[in-house]
């Protein structure tokens, strides 16, 4: 009976020990998703700024959530974070894709109507 307890207790202790680990990767993909967007510009799109910035405000969330010793709930957040860098990512490109396609239909009717 008292190994079954203190193989109970040592189970325990690991396990405590295991979720205070800093989730230093979901951290950095994070971080590396958020300037990926800022870098593709999601600031000028205002959908993609959206994103942006509840993935910003992830990242500080879980930064939080670290320092108090919650690192389970900081790993969901910087999953969350990273998934809107990532939306943030996409609609970025999407709005400058969109905005090239403009110029380049403006370019062809210029063509079109003779000039250059």
């Amino acid at each position: 009976m008292d190994r079954f307890v203190i193989a109970c207790a040592l189970a325990l202790g690991l396990g405590a020990c295991g979720s205070g680990v800093a989730p230093r990767a979901a951290q950095t993909e994070t971080l590396a998703a958020v300037r990926s967007a800022v870098g593709a510009g999601a600031a000028e799109s205002p959908e993609a700024a959206y994103h942006l910035e509840l993935a910003q405000n992830g990242v500080a969330h879980a930064e939080n959530q670290i320092r108090e010793g919650d690192m389970q709930e900081a790993e969901l957040t910087l999953q969350r974070a990273k998934a809107d860098a990532e939306v943030a990512l996409a609609l970025a490109r999407e709005a400058r894709a969109q905005t090239e396609a403009e110029r380049s239909r403006a370019r062809v009717q210029q063509i079109r109507s003779g000039g250059l």
